[in-house]
């Protein structure tokens, strides 16, 4: 899906296409992982059938396998145990979230204060283009002033 509606700047087109699939993007995915994560960590698998029967979660299986993969490949072992306890336990889980919500936030204050200085420069740039019309009025006005004959020599 795009946006198809033409910008009134032609620089702005890439910008707001990009915006507009920022804004379908992130609330999908996000949904969706949140559905999912719901769905792995705290429905109960049925006990009569399926891959996960009389398991208490769906994780249960994959540390079922892994303590397998213990047996069988020592070498891992250090690699399971990482992973039982990144899932065990869920500061793992809000450090990251954490961190990167802190990421977003300091992005957008970048962004923000980039856009307000880069309105502060707009802004003085016309500032100073109107000093600048000021001041040579002023200086033909007092050029003027001073030389009567300057404007019959120009003729």
């Amino acid at each position: 899906m795009l946006n198809c509606q033409a910008s009134k700047k032609p620089w702005r087109a890439t910008h707001m296409t990009t915006a507009f699939i920022t804004l379908l993007f992130f609330p999908s995915f996000l949904g969706a992982a949140v559905f999912v994560a719901y769905t792995v960590w705290i429905i109960k698998p049925s006990s009569g059938c399926g891959p996960f029967r009389n398991l208490t979660s769906m994780l249960e299986s994959v540390k079922l396998w892994a303590e397998r993969m213990k047996d069988h490949h020592q070498v891992l072992s250090w690699l399971i145990r990482a992973y039982n306890a990144f899932t065990d336990n869920p500061i793992f889980l809000f450090m990251p979230s954490g961190l990167f919500l802190l990421l977003i936030y300091f992005h957008i204050q970048v962004v923000d204060g980039q856009r307000r200085i880069i309105r502060r420069l707009e802004k003085q740039i016309d500032d100073e283009g109107k000093d600048k019309k000021f001041l040579i009025t002023q200086l033909q006005y007092w050029y003027e002033e001073n030389n009567p004959n300057s404007s019959k020599r120009q003729r």
